[in-house]
């Protein structure tokens, strides 16, 4: 079977055809939201009891955005699988293939959403999420006041965690549905604790200065985009932008990390989530441009995260590089 969608190929030997009707019934599963009190329970857990827990929130606000994102190492997106037929019937071939993995006792959404994440690489996946105990810790480990600075937003999990360790949170993002919906899950906990911190989130680029927010930062932690690592689609996203890497270093990443640094106190950390891949070598770039910057560069600490299902192993965890800079 050859599968041509957007100028890209698949040629497979998995496949396995579907009706309009199937077709159309998982589509509307994928997008399904979970009623909202699924939703302001997880939020509740959250802000009051210390739990970790984010599916409803992350399906009801974030789940489509996500599924647009295209990795640099995929043929499609997640969307596109639910665009175009043949591509979600390559899947559906998995998953009729290989009742171990995919047990036919469960419902097939599931099925096919765990085909995507243990059998994607290379033609869909879905981005990945922080995991909130990881920015609670960073948080409560490297804070020097209440003013929490994230320039690259993500999907809501970093703003989550600021509120539950009650601090404000201040983002930057370019893509606006995005920040739409942030703000749409602040109102949300905002009316199940009324006295959470505020928030401030930016529609731009990181590598636009802010001058109102000089010298008020006692923290910054983001994971910021990795030049053509992730396309998000929507917004002036700095991919968009700045076609070369070059060009994205020069005019993006090297001016946002002088920005942080015009943002945060003195003795505070820019803490960054980053990683080399390709050939792009982000991780050594970062240090240096940090360094001449003025930040001191304070080390990296190694974040096993949740455990993740895998064809040919029982699970692998990935690891978080986190590099520390201060001010």
């Amino acid at each position: 079977m050859i599968i041509n969608y957007k100028g890209k190929k698949l040629i497979t030997t998995v496949y396995q055809s579907m009706s309009d009707e199937v077709f159309n019934t998982i589509k509307k599963e994928f997008y399904k939201k979970p009623s909202l009190s699924q939703v302001k329970q997880e939020i509740h857990d959250i802000l009051f009891r210390g739990k970790s827990k984010t599916p409803s929130i992350t399906r009801y606000f974030f789940r489509d955005l996500m599924a647009q994102v295209k990795l640099y190492n995929s043929k499609w997106s997640v969307a596109d699988a639910f665009e175009y037929k043949p591509i979600l019937e390559h899947f559906y071939g998995r998953v009729c293939s290989n009742p171990k993995a995919f047990p036919p006792s469960k419902p097939l959404i599931e099925n096919i959403c765990a085909a995507f994440r243990i059998g994607g690489k290379g033609i869909v996946k879905m981005p990945t999420n922080f995991e909130i105990k990881l920015v609670k810790e960073i948080l409560g480990r490297y804070r020097l006041n209440n003013n929490y600075l994230d320039t690259s937003c993500g999907w809501g999990i970093r703003l989550l965690g600021s509120l539950s360790v009650n601090m404000k949170y201040f983002g930057i993002d370019p893509n606006y549905i995005l920040v739409d919906r942030l703000y749409q899950l602040y109102y949300l906990c905002k009316d199940i604790k009324t006295n959470i911190p505020s928030v401030d989130i930016r529609c731009q680029g990181s590598e636009i200065f802010i001058p109102e927010w000089e010298n008020k930062m006692g923290i910054s932690f983001t994971s910021p985009p990795y030049f053509d690592f992730e396309d998000y689609k929507i917004g002036d996203q700095s991919i968009k932008l700045y076609k070369t890497f070059r060009e994205w270093i020069n005019k993006f990443w090297r001016p946002t990390i002088v920005n942080i640094y015009r943002y945060l106190i003195n003795n505070a950390y820019m803490i960054i989530n980053i990683k080399d891949y390709k050939q792009y070598k982000l991780e050594e770039l970062t240090i240096e441009i940090a360094s001449e910057t003025g930040f001191k560069y304070w080390g990296m600490l190694k974040y096993i995260g949740n455990k993740r299902c895998h064809p040919k192993r029982d699970a692998i965890s990935p690891i978080l590089k986190i590099f520390l800079f201060r001010k």
